[in-house]
């Protein structure tokens, strides 16, 4: 249960990060949910795949594909 709290949390906070920027400029409000929800998911995902590699390249690999943008 700890576990899914803190890849919550880091989802979250990588969230926030990323819709910053936006939040100042005339962005539609979908586009700064769907960024935040993306970040949410993949910070609950990323830490549950156990691929035998190192664990910032498989961070890395799910990061970019898991990106939306058109």
């Amino acid at each position: 249960m700890t576990e899914i709290l803190v890849a919550l949390l880091i989802g979250a906070i990588a969230g926030l990060i990323d819709i910053a920027p936006m939040i100042k400029r005339p962005v539609p409000r979908e586009s700064i949910v769907a960024t935040f929800v993306q970040w949410v998911l993949l910070g609950l995902v990323i830490p549950f795949v156990s691929w035998s590699i190192p664990a910032w390249l498989t961070g890395s690999i799910l990061g970019l594909l898991g990106m939306t943008h058109p």
